[in-house]
């Protein structure tokens, strides 16, 4: 009977060691993972993706925000906007939703084009969490990216939005909100 008893200690004990190791893999995977967050309407999807596979960041830490415009459809589209211009633009916003950070683009792309299948039109902004020339304070921020389409400067498009963690990091005192635009 004690030698029994024994084997299924080991055996609960095995058990519970398998869980808590699952629970370190799932846990890993889910705040490690590539950090996309996407809308898709008519055929065109517009994603926000950030450079890195995390979503928490250090104080100072730039992060890479890619916009990303692409047809997901299987067939040739023409697309017109309400502007000339249309352009991508984000925001960064804090957990009492006050504006932080804004960036946006110089509008490079027309504002009639065709989208063949899985064509795309990116821009890439860098953001150093900063905000007024000091580092955003720790805690949660909430980032969604827009197609701005309409001639007030709204959007006809947007993200969903994607939660990010700033935590305790490099002190520095930033002396701009950088960003910039790649195609």
């Amino acid at each position: 009977m004690h030698l029994h008893k024994r084997k299924l200690i080991i055996v609960a004990f095995a058990a519970l060691l398998v869980i808590v190791l699952l629970a370190i893999y799932f846990i890993q995977n889910t705040y490690s993972s590539p950090s996309t967050h996407s809308n898709v309407i008519n055929g065109l999807q517009l994603s926000l993706t950030l450079g890195a596979k995390t979503t928490t960041y250090k104080q100072g830490q730039t992060l890479n925000v890619t916009l990303a415009l692409t047809n997901v459809s299987h067939q040739s589209m023409n697309v017109s906007f309400d502007i000339p211009n249309p352009y991508f633009s984000f925001d960064i916003r804090d957990n009492k939703n006050n504006l932080v950070f804004t960036a946006e683009d110089s509008g490079e792309f027309n504002g009639t084009m065709t989208f063949d299948p899985e064509r795309s039109i990116t821009e890439t902004f860098y953001w150093d969490t900063a905000y007024r020339n000091n580092q955003v304070p720790v805690g949660v921020y909430q980032i969604v990216g827009f197609l701005v389409t309409e001639n007030n400067g709204t959007s006809g498009f947007q993200t969903t939005p994607l939660n990010i963690t700033v935590v305790k990091g490099i002190s520095t005192n930033s002396s701009n909100q950088q960003y910039s635009s790649q195609h």
